[in-house]
């Protein structure tokens, strides 16, 4: 507080210094030493390159995100699709995607892979480790089946 006192050659109030600090991030200490791992939200990352990207939680209800679909439907799915966009386009030299098998309490449903996954063609990627084909069909048609119910907004029916 006395450092932003004597930049600004007065007095300055709590709210003001609040304010001001809330601005810093780790990134902007230390400048040296880049050799280190990041850990960041993909909104973060934004307007940022790095050599190797990592994608944890490739997983339908995580990305794209099972609440935000809830919420904003179709509008949501757009949405997610480039923040996907975003991720994939912050790696220089490499992007890595992960996914883990069990059962999402989000969701209340068995994990499968992002529906993005199924729009990627495999020429452009190289899975590692393998998924049985009973979790890649019902994967593909979970996904085709959200694809259908996003389509339209209302239903014979609905009041």
């Amino acid at each position: 507080m006395l450092l932003l006192e004597k930049e600004n050659n007065g007095p300055v109030n709590i709210a003001e210094y609040l304010q001001e600090i809330a601005l810093y991030t780790d990134l902007d200490k230390d400048k040296e030493n880049q050799d280190k791992v990041r850990l960041m939200t993909i909104h973060i990352s934004k307007g940022l390159e790095f050599p190797y990207v990592f994608l944890c939680g490739f997983t339908e209800g995580v990305l794209p995100s099972a609440l935000s679909i809830k919420e904003r439907r179709k509008r949501a799915i757009e949405e997610e699709r480039r923040l996907m966009y975003v991720a994939v386009t912050r790696a220089e030299k490499r992007f890595y995607m992960t996914d883990s098998e069990g059962f999402n309490f989000t969701t209340g449903l068995n994990k499968y892979p992002s529906r993005f996954l199924f729009e990627i063609k495999e020429e452009f990627y190289v899975r590692k480790g393998k998924l049985s084909a009973e979790i890649l069909q019902a994967a593909q048609s979970s996904a085709a089946a959200s694809k259908n119910s996003e389509d339209t907004e209302f239903i014979e029916g609905t009041l």
